[in-house]
């Protein structure tokens, strides 16, 4: 059964990266929520994509230099705010769904890992990111998933590999081929890909065998996947 995976949570139904859009996510359905972290000037991991607040919340400053406390929403605690990776962790375990935290440097490969040891969460975390942030999940942790996002035709070399040692191999989603899928499953590797948010597309993936989906659209994946399950159209 492929496993459906809403990319910053339900960004279609509520604001990329909060606890709303977690939330949103595991009410449809979703296995796990990709999401994004920053740290911010006194260390604390928070929910965000961007090097910015600029985009979201309409402020201009990096997120590196505001501590946690000044970042917008959560003077007052109540409203719609950035969420710590904690706090994150906290609703996804009350909600019975899985983060996948993706680190884009070795600080927040380390920040992302002290959180989840702090939680105890299953299994050691769920990853993805940059390469070198992912080599440091996997010095530090032999239980964590690692999927090892890739964006180019020409495949890691071994030593890529070697020392990240990835449970998935998470291809952008134009470059996967029935092949591509059978190459992954043959070295021992499960089979994603991202940001799929066309219904086709979709179909076509799981046509492939593709163990893992990262969408925008949560709520079309959950259809698509429950329409090829009826059909017989997914690998079990």
């Amino acid at each position: 059964m492929t496993i459906t995976i809403a990319h910053r949570g339900a960004p279609m139904l509520a604001r990329e990266n909060t606890l709303d859009s977690i939330a949103a996510a595991a009410a449809c359905g979703a296995d796990w929520v990709e999401i994004d972290i920053k740290l911010t000037s006194d260390g604390v991991p928070v929910v965000l994509h961007d090097q910015t607040l600029e985009r979201l919340w309409d402020d201009p400053r990096p997120v590196i230099r505001v501590p946690v406390d000044e970042l917008p929403g959560r003077a007052g605690g109540n409203g719609l705010m950035i969420p710590t990776l904690d706090e994150a962790l906290a609703v996804a375990g009350k909600l019975s769904v899985a983060l996948m935290i993706d680190v884009a440097s070795v600080a927040e490969a380390d920040a992302g890992l002290d959180a989840v040891e702090a939680r105890n969460v299953a299994g050691g975390g769920i990853f993805t990111g940059s390469p070198d942030a992912l080599a440091r999940v996997r010095e530090r942790s032999s239980d964590a998933t690692i999927a090892l996002s890739w964006e180019e035709p020409d495949l890691p070399d071994d030593s890529t590999f070697g020392r990240i040692a990835p449970q998935y191999f998470n291809q952008v989603h134009d470059l996967v081929t029935g092949d591509l899928v059978r190459w992954i499953h043959d070295r021992g590797m499960f089979a994603s890909t991202y940001t799929v948010d066309d219904a086709e597309m979709m179909r076509r993936l799981m046509s492939f065998g593709i163990d893992a989906i990262i969408s925008n659209d949560i709520e079309m994946l959950m259809r698509e996947r429950a329409a090829a399950r009826s059909t017989g159209g997914t690998h079990d």
